[in-house]
């Protein structure tokens, strides 16, 4: 079974960390990775930071027996740079996350070959989403079913395919694999 982690940010829509107590930033985010926040892009960088936890710890969920517990120091970041970035996950794991955005939007998602990201909502062209009609989405919607922890699925022929879908500010962005491309 393919596995996939997505997660989708609008920067209007979520609070600034600058006057907040470094306690909150050193409980997200580990020693070396508050070395990634400068003060010229200190929001930015750590919402980023936190969409890449994101979309590793959905990714986990899915590849591990453990229950669903979100400790976002146990997601370490090891490099990042404009459009990728490794992380290292609680079972020692490298994953690889592409990052997509924009001055207003961040998606994030594990490397995503072989599935395709759909919405309703327009995002900018340089962004791997698809937009599909509401009648498009209101199919494919009908078909997900989730896991005991929560993870959205596919049972298909008795075979299960992952799938992700991430939101905010309203907007969904669901990522399923390539061959359930809608026609």
């Amino acid at each position: 079974m393919n596995n996939i982690g997505t997660d989708l940010l609008y920067f209007k829509s979520k609070s600034t960390i600058e006057n907040r107590k470094l306690r909150y930033v050193e409980k997200v985010l580990t020693s070396d990775e508050v070395k990634f926040l400068n003060d010229k892009n200190l929001n930015r960088n750590f919402w980023k930071l936190w969409s890449l936890k994101e979309s590793a710890y959905k990714y986990y969920l899915q590849v591990s027996d453990e229950a669903p517990r979100l400790n976002p120091t146990a997601y370490s970041l090891i490099n990042w740079n404009a459009s990728k970035a490794k992380m290292k996950l609680p079972n020692q794991q490298v994953i690889v996350l592409e990052i997509f955005e924009d001055e207003a939007v961040v998606f994030t998602c594990t490397v995503s070959e072989g599935f395709q990201h759909l919405s309703q909502a327009t995002f900018p062209t340089n962004f791997p989403i698809q937009k599909i009609t509401k009648k498009q989405w209101d199919k494919l919607v009908i078909q997900i079913k989730k896991s005991a922890y929560n993870i959205p699925y596919l049972k298909l022929k008795n075979k299960n395919y992952c799938l992700s879908k991430t939101h905010d500010a309203g907007k969904e962005v669901i990522s399923v694999p390539d061959f359930m491309l809608l026609t």
